[in-house]
């Protein structure tokens, strides 16, 4: 091929860059009319409505004509499938690599901000669509981009997004073009300079009528076309800023070039999440295609059914010359009928039973084949024998039906901790800008301690790290069940093994209409959490003393566990560990040696397990949960009041095992 003719594919060497971008779009469209075609066969079948309206005309939704189909087993599939992966909500987790305490305490730190940088770009909500559109188009895709300080994470449609088929071949295409219509207003605004341009700029790029059809009166927007061209060459970091590349980020319109600058990443700026990864190619196979076959199998014999219906109907058998009046014969009430002999009625079966047995394997047998979800998970119903069965029984059987669906598990959290690495590096661009301008890039964070959960603004300077020194994992964000029965249920059940003492369950219940009183129960433990919280911030600066109104059992028992965690374990710096430590022995020594002047409690408290104990030495005789016994704590008046009975089938706090021995 000559130079001349490549100069039409390689817009980052252009002269005019807009005009090969645009002239590869035209190019690329003939390639991806089939697919859009498709795309759009595939959303009709989910729902048709709003597609048929933008297609053929608005006048399509006024017809007074139902669109969407009676028996719709693709969108039932579909919104199953949405609803299991959308239950999980994985969470990137930073994981430093050999770092000491510091870099440890730092990682969880940015865990913090990531969840609230996820949040404040609406990413779970955007997440949700892109699942669904997975399952309808093959791949749910959305742009991560900022403008200025503040960062996008925006929904795209797969008909947006164009690649060369031969360059996507193996599915890492080195060049996309993104494809979006702007008002003609806001880009003005965004590129003020371009004002004449983008006042005469297309509306519209060759071939827009396959996917969308306006008229031009009805929205005044631009055709905007954003390419993307990754370097080539390997590349180290360090190098990225000053080395010369060939990678190129061109946004333009069909007569201006409105953004022409080096594309250094090596990655796209999209998230990208497949239902199913393709045999070649970039786009992903989705549900639907898999479905598309069997709801037009059961559109077909749904009408052929009806077919039947309307053409069946009652029928009077009679001799000839029984003398009847075939005028008399109607459908009206109290008919008289007269004939020399008594006809006989009968209304014969419109459907052989083979064929309505098909009919229902269809609907329900052949869509689980398909997709692997059984009939009775996307009516949210439970097998016979479960309903009303164990939550153990109950939570196997929806284990067992999600089974199939573990690769999309995987994808979605891969495209989490994607988008988060994504979300990371344009952070790292404000971090750069702040360092000349001073202002600091800010994220809400939500901050959930001691039992509540209220908003903090985190600085992104304060807690950075550098990409060599962390890598991203995903877990999620809680291993127990998110509804309150089966919480109750999962809890009850560590709590009769003895994983958990009285004061940890009310901590794991979290219930948010009970909490005001769990937090008042949960109030001891929940105050020397916090105190070991402060002990182990490496910035906090002086000592904390135990108070006599503690609870100075669980204030030995946790400093100490504490202590050994930070000190052997995180490798914390001494004045950490020592602090921890001083703790530790002041709250001992309160314990076993109380203050009468400050009324402090009577000596060692029932139950408590010293791990502070020399070896060989005695623990207290008697335990805490033992009827009749001391309270831990003699103080009239401290104590909160009595609480109700539990639920049946509940376990009694009596029963609960304590603090187990260390």
């Amino acid at each position: 091929m000559s130079e001349e003719a490549l100069k039409d594919l390689r817009f980052w060497k252009a002269e005019r860059p807009e005009t090969a971008v645009f002239a590869n779009a035209q190019r690329l469209t003939r390639y991806a009319n089939a697919r859009r075609a498709q795309a759009l066969y595939y959303a009709c079948l989910y729902d048709d409505a709003e597609l048929a309206a933008m297609v053929a005309g608005s006048e399509t939704m006024d017809q007074g004509v139902p669109q969407t189909m009676q028996i719709n087993v693709v969108r039932r599939q579909v919104d199953t499938y949405t609803a299991t992966i959308v239950k999980n909500r994985p969470m990137p987790m930073a994981l430093t690599t050999g770092g000491d305490f510091g870099a440890q305490r730092r990682g969880k730190a940015i865990n913090k901000f990531g969840e609230g940088a996820l949040d404040m770009v609406k990413f779970w909500q955007t997440r949700e669509l892109r699942i669904r559109d997975g399952a309808i188009f093959g791949s749910g895709i959305a742009r991560n981009y900022r403008v200025g300080r503040k960062l996008f994470h925006k929904r795209v449609m797969p008909g947006e997004v164009m690649v060369d088929p031969r360059d996507a071949y193996y599915g890492e295409p080195r060049t996309i073009i993104i494809r979006h219509h702007i008002d003609r207003m806001v880009l003005t605004e965004q590129h003020p300079e371009f004002e004449e341009q983008i006042r005469l700029a297309a509306s519209k790029v060759d071939n827009d009528d396959l996917w969308l059809t306006w008229d031009d009166e009805m929205s005044d927007t631009v055709a905007v076309l954003e390419a993307y061209h990754l370097p080539s060459g390997d590349r180290d970091d360090d190098d990225k800023k000053d080395a010369k590349t060939d990678g190129a980020y061109v946004k333009c319109i069909s007569n201006a070039t409105l953004t022409n600058a080096d594309y250094l990443r090596d990655y796209h700026p999209l998230s990208k999440n497949d239902f199913q990864k393709p045999l070649v190619g970039w786009f992903g196979e989705g549900m639907v295609r898999q479905l598309a076959g069997l709801q037009y199998e059961i559109n077909s014999v749904g009408l052929r059914m009806q077919e039947q219906g309307f053409m069946t109907g009652s029928y009077v058998w009679s001799q000839d010359g029984a003398g009847i009046e075939v005028d008399t014969l109607d459908n009206g009430t109290l008919s008289v009928i007269r004939s020399l002999t008594e006809p006989k009625f009968f209304t014969p079966a419109p459907w052989h039973p083979a064929f309505m047995e098909y009919h229902e394997n269809l609907l329900s047998k052949r869509p689980r084949d398909i997709t692997g979800q059984s009939g009775m998970a996307t009516h949210a119903e439970l097998p016979p024998g479960l309903d009303g069965g164990s939550g153990k029984a109950v939570r196997a059987w929806k284990d067992t039906n999600a089974e199939n669906l573990i690769p999309q598990g995987r994808e979605d959290e891969r495209d989490v901790v994607d988008t988060m690495w994504q979300l990371f590096d344009l952070m790292e661009e404000i971090h750069d800008e702040s360092k000349v301008t001073g202002k600091k890039f800010v994220v809400r964070a939500e901050k959930r301690a001691n039992g509540r959960s209220d908003f903090e603004d985190m600085d992104y300077a304060k807690v950075r790290m550098d990409k060599a020194d962390f890598t991203l994992r995903c877990f999620p964000t809680s291993y127990l069940a998110s509804t309150p029965s089966d919480r109750w249920q999962q809890v009850s059940d560590m709590a009769e093994k003895g994983l958990f003492s009285q004061d940890e369950v009310l901590t794991l219940l979290d219930f948010p209409d009970v909490q005001r009183v769990l937090n008042l129960r949960g109030s001891p433990r929940k105050a020397v959490e916090h105190i070991i919280e402060k002990l182990l911030d490496p910035d906090f600066e002086g000592t904390i003393a135990p108070e006599s109104v503690m609870n100075l059992d669980l204030c030995v028992a946790i400093s100490a566990l504490a202590y050994l965690d930070a000190k052997w374990v995180d490798n914390a710096p001494e004045a950490v560990t020592s602090r921890l430590l001083e703790f530790a022995l002041a709250a001992r020594r309160l314990r076993d040696n109380p203050d009468p002047a400050e009324g402090g409690g009577a000596g060692a408290q029932p139950g408590s397990q010293d791990p502070g104990a020399l070896p060989g030495e005695e623990p207290p005789p008697t335990d805490v949960n033992v009827p009749g016994g001391p309270p831990p704590m003699e103080m009239p008046g401290m104590l909160p009041p009595a609480a109700p009975p539990p639920p049946p089938g509940a376990v009694a706090p009596e029963v609960m095992p304590g603090v187990p021995p260390v």
